[in-house]
């Protein structure tokens, strides 16, 4: 480990519970499960990708994230979910998939009661305990701690309503269009109840 990265990673603790090591970098935490995990991640600060795609030009740090990503333009999704008919590109995306049928949250919050499926999602949760809100609205200097906020924020500036009713036809912002179709159209029920953001509705 070089210098730099010496100078910036702080290993704060190891649970032996989860098997998840915690770090600080600068001014935010990440949490790593695999010592090769973050050793890719510290390639984000030297700049390093070993592995460009030929059809879209992006690139990767691993040649296991490059061997996934070309499942994005072929179409192959060889890992099968056993409790339903959904199909995944790589074990990993399976396995988290797989917990939302079991409802396993292995990843716990250090500084409150909740328990997330990934360590990304815990990840993004500690954004709130940290204060660390990397997102920044370029209208008016509003930051966020996720970039679905901002980018729902944004549309209070650019007057975008991406979002249409499929009855009359409005359009809207996001979540106002949920509301719209409660109380224009009672016909009318979501897909999904529990699904704030879905879209779709379907007649009783």
């Amino acid at each position: 480990m070089g210098d730099q990265c010496t100078a910036v990673l702080i290993l704060l603790r190891f649970s032996a519970k989860s098997g998840l090591y915690y770090f600080r970098i600068t001014l935010y935490m990440l949490i790593f499960s695999h010592a090769r995990t973050l050793k890719a991640h510290l390639r984000l600060h030297s700049g390093d990708r070993l592995f460009s795609c030929d059809q879209c030009g992006k690139k990767f740090l691993t040649r296991h994230n490059f061997d996934v990503h070309l499942r994005t333009h072929t179409g192959e999704k060889p890992y099968d979910c056993e409790l339903c008919d959904k199909s995944f590109i790589s074990s990993s995306k399976l396995k988290l998939h797989t917990r939302c049928h079991t409802g396993e949250k292995p990843f716990d919050c250090e500084h409150c009661d909740k328990s997330f499926s990934s360590s990304s999602k815990l990840n993004i949760h500690l954004r709130y305990h940290l204060g660390e809100r990397p997102f920044g609205c370029d209208f008016c200097g509003k930051v966020f701690a996720l970039s679905t906020d901002l980018k729902a924020h944004v549309r209070v500036h650019t007057g975008e309503k991406p979002y249409g009713c499929t009855f009359c036809g409005k359009g809207f912002m996001q979540l106002s269009l949920a509301n719209h179709m409660r109380q224009h159209h009672p016909e009318y029920k979501p897909l999904h109840p529990k699904s704030a953001q879905n879209v779709l509705y379907m007649i009783y």
